[in-house]
């Protein structure tokens, strides 16, 4: 018997089986549901989205001025002040 438990546990087959029973229980329910609604993950999401949200304006805003500065330099070349 111990043989087989041993087997069970070197193979993964018993935490398998432990992690689904964890996972389907009442309690594990529970306690997703109390983190969910949690003041702490609210306040970390929002702050996450927050950094997400400055990542992107600071990649638009140096596109932009790769852009600017590419155009700039087209119109200045194909000025006639420019060509002379």
């Amino acid at each position: 018997m111990r043989a087989a438990v041993a087997g069970d546990v070197v193979n993964g087959r018993l935490v398998d089986e432990v992690t689904e029973r964890v996972l389907a229980s009442d309690e594990m329910e529970r306690v997703l549901e109390r983190v969910m609604r949690s003041r702490e993950l609210r306040e970390a999401l929002s702050a996450q989205s927050a950094g997400l949200a400055s990542d992107v304006a600071d990649r638009m805003r140096a596109r932009t001025s790769r852009a600017d500065a590419l155009a700039e330099r087209i119109a200045r070349s194909l000025s006639p002040r420019h060509r002379q």
